[in-house]
């Protein structure tokens, strides 16, 4: 395996922007995305071609844009709870 660092910027879900990713492969083949960020990851099909690969990122981005993130939920929670002792 290479050791080139392949990155591309994906629209990150907890981030809610693009944010750069390094680009993997898993055991399997899939190709694995992982943000600089915040480290989650995403899993595309083994054997993809650039543009599917493309076509997929405009969805993920359309499914995710806009979406509460667990972080948003627990800085919520910690505002709407009592102060702690």
């Amino acid at each position: 395996m290479s050791d080139v660092i392949r990155k591309k910027l994906i629209f990150c879900a907890n981030e809610q922007m693009e944010t750069s990713h390094v680009l993997s492969s898993s055991s399997s083949g899939e190709v694995v995305a992982t943000c600089e960020i915040c480290g989650r990851i995403l899993k595309f099909p083994a054997g993809i071609d650039r543009d599917t690969f493309g076509d997929l990122l405009v969805q993920q981005k359309a499914d995710n844009e806009g979406q509460i993130t667990v972080e948003s939920i627990d800085a919520m929670l910690a505002d709407l709870a009592d102060p702690e002792e």
